[in-house]
């Protein structure tokens, strides 16, 4: 089961959209679950309708080229950034699934929304790039700057670089 959904009862019916879905291995032992928001019905697809938004993303190219301007050298990886930020309630029902328990095509699927952006959804990249400058924005007080500064222009979607004069420097950074 995918992270970030949560089970539905039928109900009132509006919008509603349902997502293909199919796994793709990951790790030896571990298959990830990809949702096609580009499938289409009918000729429709939920990412015809989707609004992308500014694009908030910074340039790879600047992000690299700020890198290395100083000898300790920092990487940084937002595990699942997507799956962190939610999905308002009101825009769930365009973002259901139905789920086979066990794999079993013979039982009856249960049906679930996402409550969370999901990877390949046109509108994901702005929401989350929006959710991490506003957390870098929220919190600039409480860190004096430099974490706010490391998020807000030294990442490349989930991914970020930086260098800083010294392993000390390094430390406080990536605790901060």
């Amino acid at each position: 089961m995918p992270r970030g959904y949560q089970r539905t009862k039928l109900g009132k019916m509006g919008q509603i959209w349902y997502l293909p879905q199919h796994g793709v291995p990951q790790k030896p032992d571990k298959i990830g679950v990809v949702f096609d928001c580009s499938a289409e019905c009918k000729g429709e697809a939920l990412n015809k309708h989707l609004l992308q938004g500014p694009d908030l993303t910074n340039k790879l190219v600047g992000v690299l080229a700020r890198f290395r301007t100083e000898p300790v050298a920092l990487m940084a990886d937002i595990e699942a950034m997507f799956l962190q930020v939610h999905v308002t309630e009101q825009c769930r029902d365009l973002l259901r699934f139905l789920w086979w328990e066990d794999g079993d095509l013979n039982k009856e699927p249960t049906r679930h929304r996402m409550t969370v952006h999901l990877f390949g959804a046109g509108s994901s990249p702005g929401y989350c790039n929006f959710a991490l400058k506003k957390t870098a924005d929220d919190h600039e007080q409480e860190f004096v700057f430099k974490p706010s500064e490391f998020l807000r222009k030294k990442f490349y979607v989930d991914d970020g670089l930086k260098s800083v004069p010294s392993t000390s420097d390094a430390k406080e950074l990536m605790q901060d």
